[in-house]
């Protein structure tokens, strides 16, 4: 059976509100290997937790991160953490996943913020930095050789992508499910990078990464679930595809081709 590592997605978000501290919790509770976050930076250089850009003040109404303090922002939701806070949290009970959104263009210093909050908190070799800016990784690379860094990516054209992360000595290469192929797990595993996917959510779905990947790491909402999934020892049963012609071993609650991500008949 293949090893998954079980990374809660926004923390355990399909049972607590996302990205909060009760969501991280819960994660660890449930005994997830990793939480991924998003992150901002208000106009005071705070690090916040949370997904979107912006928050919404009222009816139509939305005000950038970037253009608020961190005290107006508690103001409208007291519920965001900063940072400092989920690593406070966390610190020696579970690896950590950091999606960077914006780089230095947008948010100043935003990298050296982040490299120095967990140097400081001593958590800097139990995370990963991702994001879909190469420049924001880039300056990251540039601050240290230390940094665990990964690239985030969800287009077709995913070569040029790839070398870009090996040029960045990258631990990690994340792609969305939507463009995941026997191709790229070939690719980069033979780069010696690790392979993330995501956003997988059901059965069928972690079934696939399975069967693809063998060794595959699964950003998941539903976590007990997918534990549960990952764990189980009697899942294979051979098939052969009606659509492609394809022909192997797939796990057996899914029974979806690798090749072409169809469900087979036996």
């Amino acid at each position: 059976m293949p090893d998954i590592l079980n990374i809660a997605h926004r923390g355990s978000s399909g049972n607590a509100p996302e990205n909060t501290l009760s969501a991280f919790r819960l994660a660890i509770k449930q005994r997830a290997d990793m939480i991924e976050l998003d992150v901002h930076q208000t106009r005071d250089s705070h690090i916040i937790v949370l997904h979107d850009e912006y928050l919404k003040t009222g009816i139509l109404k939305k005000r950038l991160i970037k253009d608020m303090t961190l005290k107006e922002i508690r103001e409208i939701n007291k519920n965001i953490p900063t940072l400092k806070q989920v690593l406070m949290l966390i610190k020696e009970k579970i690896r950590l996943n950091i999606e960077i959104k914006h780089s230095s263009g947008y948010y100043p210093d935003i990298e050296r913020n982040v490299y120095s909050l967990l140097k400081k908190e001593r958590m800097l070799f139990d995370t990963i930095i991702s994001s879909f800016d190469i420049d924001c990784l880039k300056k990251f690379r540039k601050i240290s050789d230390d940094i665990i860094i990964g690239f985030l990516y969800n287009k077709k054209d995913w070569r040029k992508a790839l070398k870009q992360s090996k040029d960045l000595k990258a631990y990690s290469f994340h792609v969305s499910d939507k463009i995941l192929s026997k191709e790229i797990v070939d690719k980069v595993h033979k780069s010696g990078m690790r392979l993330f996917v995501y956003t997988i959510n059901d059965e069928d779905e972690i079934a696939l990464g399975i069967v693809l990947a063998g060794i595959i790491i699964i950003l998941t909402k539903k976590l007990l679930r997918a534990m549960k999934a990952s764990k189980t020892e009697e899942y294979s049963i051979r098939i052969k595809c009606r659509k492609c012609g394809w022909e192997g071993e797939v796990a057996k609650y899914a029974r979806i081709c690798p090749r072409c991500g169809r469900k087979a008949a036996t």
